[in-house]
């Protein structure tokens, strides 16, 4: 049945940013991600979800480009794309799997959300590259051996460097979750990197090739950016190279890289997003009878219809 979830409620967005959608549409729950989403968001990597739209919500100037690589069905580019306007963000999803890409595209359109899906992967090389399609539709990888393959596809390739100078545009934040082939997608935005200096959320799995590892975090410290951890107890902690590569007192598979130290002003907008998106729970998720049109309803408005135009370019 079609799934309506709870979005976390902020009243520093609502106040600098206006009203935005109490829910969003995940379909039908046809992917391991969207069954998993029928707990709420709560359980779906919070850290990463408060983390992301605290560096959404700090960055400038405005308009912000947030870049989702290895999107998947493109939950947080959703939640991102549902919260702020895109007069002040502009959403850009990456993801090669055909499939994936499929409900990406279709749920945006779905939430009337203006995210820019681009079925394509993130290299160090742009033209054509083999993903290796794994029996967990949440693993595929462009990583040969990174899991049992069932299936090769061909899919087109791109380096962040040719796509932003292609486009005309710098990202500000960026999330990379691509199965161990992080190296290559680093390796490929070297001139993005130095020159918009965006934080990144990087997943780094504990059985990636430790020299890939070597490689993803010595070219965010060449480039002087700050690294952490992540503790479910206090959130980001400033951690070295080592810490990483041995994986040491993490709690996750996601690490933060920042051209500056976060403040004050970062923990505790995080703390405030860890909050509201603790209280997404299974209660406030709702299953629709398929057919069912829901009345939506906006935070900071009185139920009204969809504001589309909010939601447009």
């Amino acid at each position: 049945m079609p799934l309506l979830v709870k979005v976390p409620r902020n009243e520093s967005v609502l106040r600098d940013f206006g009203p935005y959608p109490t829910t969003i549409s995940l379909g039908e729950g046809t992917t391991s991600t969207q069954r998993k989403l029928s707990d709420g968001l709560h359980g779906f990597e919070p850290g990463t979800q408060a983390t992301l739209l605290t560096l959404v919500q700090l960055a400038t100037p405005r308009p912000v480009e947030f870049f989702d690589v290895g999107a998947h069905i493109g939950t947080h580019s959703l939640i991102i794309s549902s919260v702020y306007p895109a007069r002040s963000v502009h959403v850009t999803a990456f993801e090669p799997t055909p499939q994936t890409a499929a409900v990406c595209r279709a749920l945006a359109g779905a939430n009337t959300l203006d995210i820019r899906v681009e079925r394509c992967a993130v290299s160090d090389e742009d033209g054509i590259a083999s993903l290796f399609i794994s029996p967990w539709e949440t693993s595929n990888s462009l990583m040969e051996g990174f899991r049992p393959a069932v299936d090769t596809l061909p899919v087109p390739s791109v380096r962040l460097d040719t796509y932003c100078a292609r486009r005309g545009v710098l990202p500000s934040v960026i999330k990379i979750d691509v199965e161990s082939y992080e190296s290559y997608v680093v390796r490929g935005a070297l001139h993005v990197l130095e020159e918009a200096r965006p934080a990144v959320v990087c997943e780094i799995l504990r059985d990636t090739d430790p020299a890939a590892i070597g490689q993803t975090v010595g070219a965010f410290a060449g480039l002087g950016y700050h690294l952490h951890r992540w503790t479910r107890a206090d959130g980001w902690r400033e951690c070295s190279a080592d810490d990483i590569a041995e994986q040491v007192s993490h709690d996750g598979n996601d690490w933060l890289f920042t051209p500056e130290r976060i403040g004050d002003r970062f923990r505790a907008t995080l703390a405030g997003w860890r909050q509201s998106i603790a209280e997404c729970r299974p209660d406030h998720t709702v299953h629709l009878t398929p057919g069912t049109t829901p009345r939506p309803a906006y935070y900071g408005l009185p139920r009204l219809g969809w504001l589309r135009s909010r939601h447009r370019h």
